[in-house]
């Protein structure tokens, strides 16, 4: 924790807390230390591995790439809730990082975040690479949420 996130293009930010949890639940409790594997995820949460570990992925094809390894919530998203009076804790969204300072839904997909001199965690989808995905598009009720249909199938 306290860990500063250092991105290619020299922006900087900190991990607040960090979240993991074996079984598939909503929210993730906070621990003190994790072991970030390669290609996989963090060892022991029910997200990490080489394919899909999200269940309703996994009943489309459990052999696609998992793209959510790791998930990351700014702090900043949290903050914005909790002054609207919604109280949601950190990992309470399943997040395995909270982060500060970085805005990470303006992250082009491939960006790299590094954490100290070991772990690196690619970017995924922001709003571009989402409007390929639901080309029907999505709400937005705030610029740090993304509500999309449930997938048919």
């Amino acid at each position: 924790l306290g860990q500063t996130v250092s991105m290619t293009h020299a922006l900087e930010g900190t991990v607040t807390s960090l979240h993991s949890d074996g079984g598939h639940n909503f929210s993730k409790p906070s621990i003190d230390e994790a072991v970030f594997l390669a290609g996989v995820g963090i060892e022991g949460d029910a997200h990490s591995g080489p394919t899909t570990q999200h269940l309703s992925r996994q009943k489309k094809d459990a052999s696609r790439p998992n793209l959510r390894q790791v998930h990351l919530v700014a702090s900043e998203i949290h903050a914005g809730l909790r002054s609207e009076g919604f109280e949601v804790p950190f990992g309470g969204f399943g997040e395995n990082l909270t982060t500060q300072g970085i805005e990470l839904g303006q992250l082009p997909v491939g960006s790299t975040l590094r954490l100290g001199d070991d772990v690196i965690i690619a970017g995924s989808v922001n709003n571009e690479q989402a409007k390929e995905i639901w080309p029907e598009g999505w709400k937005e009720p705030k610029p740090y949420i993304r509500i999309v249909p449930q997938p048919k199938g």
